[in-house]
């Protein structure tokens, strides 16, 4: 009898180890899974791609340059702008020759006026409508004068002065420093004068009524706004020169630049409406004169003369013009851009460089439900199938606004601009694209194997307190290599269920 309850003892005992070690197994199971089949969230990069197929078409690339030298004054695009035909690409600081060009057109005006008046001959109702048009002319004037002073002013001593220390003393200094010392010391120097030059200007302006003289006034004008233009394009230069010296804060700088180029724009509008008010005030004297006094056969013909020498002095200020603006000779697409505002050109320098139809590019089909992702300028790899291996670079030059019904099924035409030409394409190769819609750095990513998505929304299985449970989340882009990105619903850190893995494992 001991002997039979000692082995019932023992056989409990088993018993109770074999149970304890099966519910031990039990959690243990769960609590220590394998590693991989837990997913971290994490903060990387999405990127969104369409993928289509297309073919190697005819395009070209064009490196246009000015045919004379000087500062870049206006560069009104971008790299991976499309531009059309005739489109204005980039313009050298012109402001003299715009002045000259003014002048000269109002030169031509009032010469053609003046051989209008002498061949039509003069009505007493006309005399009396002239000189109603000079009194006009005459308070335009005026009051562009007046204007002239109050954009000065304010160019200066408002917008200037503030990158200035103790700008109306004897001793204007900048508040920042530049390389070129002489630049400086003259920029400085500059700003006593305009101190007293604007000193001095309403003094003359304040004895001044409308019935006064005010041509020699208007010359007086245009000469004050071309030394404060000067003064104006010298701080402008300074201010790009600390863009690599860096003694002012980025934005400080890009403050001040700001300012300069409104104040130079102001001056040239005043510059340009004291111009156009002495050319209507003096075209208005002399028709009045023209409509006073007749006129013989003598004066006609030398007033011909006149008008023919005016009008060539316009063409050939407007073709020197020409030689400071680039224009797109054809449409197509910005790929390469040389220089930035402010910089130095030298005369047939390439300064943009445009792929027009002439050189090669690739045209595709890309179905309707991704064509709302694709915009112009996305950039784009792409692979030719006669070159395996092989990666090149582009952008999305067009994209068709009208659709492309191919076997019953709508697609959209979209052509691709190569990034850098290659001697071997050639028309009809066939070309793979994978074109990036849409990226984002940054952002909470997980690949979509950790994901379920049902009906009523997407939810991942998240690890808490070693038990997993079920969370809700909102997903936003879907990059290539099944990684999504992650709106709400978890944190940088979480651990959630591999659910793939953890599917073929079962």
């Amino acid at each position: 009898m001991p002997w039979v309850y000692h082995r019932k003892l023992i056989w409990f005992g088993g018993s109770i180890l074999a149970l304890a070690a099966l519910i031990g197994g039990f959690w243990l199971g769960r609590i220590q899974r394998p590693s991989n089949d837990f997913i971290t969230v994490r903060r990387g990069d999405v990127v969104q791609e369409v993928n289509v197929t297309g073919q190697v078409e005819p395009a070209s690339r064009l490196e246009l340059a000015f045919e004379k030298g000087g500062r870049l004054g206006r560069l009104p695009i971008k790299v991976g702008d499309r531009v059309a035909a005739g489109a204005l690409l980039a313009q050298l600081e012109s402001a003299s020759l715009l002045a000259e060009l003014a002048e000269a057109e109002a030169r031509l005006k009032a010469e053609e006026a003046k051989l209008d008046e002498l061949r039509r001959g003069t009505r007493r109702e006309e005399i009396s409508v002239q000189e109603a048009k000079v009194r006009d002319a005459q308070q335009s004037l005026f009051d562009a004068l007046q204007d002239a002073f109050t954009k000065a002013d304010d160019a200066v001593r408002t917008k200037v002065d503030q990158f200035f220390s103790n700008p109306r003393t004897a001793n204007p200094q900048l508040n920042f420093t530049i390389a070129d010392v002489a630049l400086e010391t003259s920029v400085e120097s500059e700003r006593l004068a305009m101190e007293s030059l604007l000193t001095s200007w309403p003094a003359e302006l304040g004895g001044l009524t409308v019935a006064s003289d005010l041509e020699p006034h208007a010359d007086a004008a245009k000469t004050n706004l071309g030394r404060l233009r000067s003064f104006l394009d010298k701080a402008a230069l300074a201010l790009n020169l600390d863009f690599a010296g860096g003694s002012l804060p980025q934005a400080t700088l890009e403050t001040n630049q700001s300012t300069v180029t409104t104040a130079r724009a102001n001056i040239n509008t005043a510059m340009g409406n004291v111009s156009a008010a002495e050319a209507d005030y003096l075209i208005g004297k002399e028709e009045l004169k023209l409509k006073l006094a007749g006129a013989s056969p003598e004066a006609i013909r030398a007033q011909q003369a006149l008008s023919q020498e005016a009008k060539a002095k316009v063409d050939v200020v407007r073709a020197e013009f020409a030689k400071s603006v680039i224009r797109a000779p054809v449409g197509g697409l910005v790929t390469k851009i040389e220089f930035d505002v402010g910089e130095v050109v030298a005369a047939n320098a390439p300064v943009v460089s445009l792929i027009s139809d002439v050189a090669f590019e690739i045209k595709a089909n890309v179905p309707e439900v991704d064509v709302g992702n694709i915009l112009v300028g996305n950039p784009v790899r792409m692979s030719v199938d006669a070159f395996p291996g092989e990666t090149f670079g582009g952008r999305v030059r067009a994209v068709d606004p009208a659709e492309t019904v191919i076997e019953g099924v709508v697609n959209f035409e979209i052509r691709v601009a190569f990034e850098k030409p290659d001697p071997r394409l050639k028309s009809g190769l066939t070309a793979n694209l994978a074109i990036e819609t849409q990226k984002k750095s940054g952002v909470l990513i997980l690949p979509q194997s950790a994901i379920l998505e049902r009906d009523q929304g997407a939810l991942v299985r998240k690890l808490e307190s070693n038990e997993t449970r079920e969370v809700e989340i909102v997903i936003g882009i879907r990059g290539r290599d099944g990684i999504v990105e992650i709106l709400s619903g978890l944190a940088e850190g979480d651990k959630v269920l591999n659910v793939a893995a953890r599917a073929e494992q079962e």
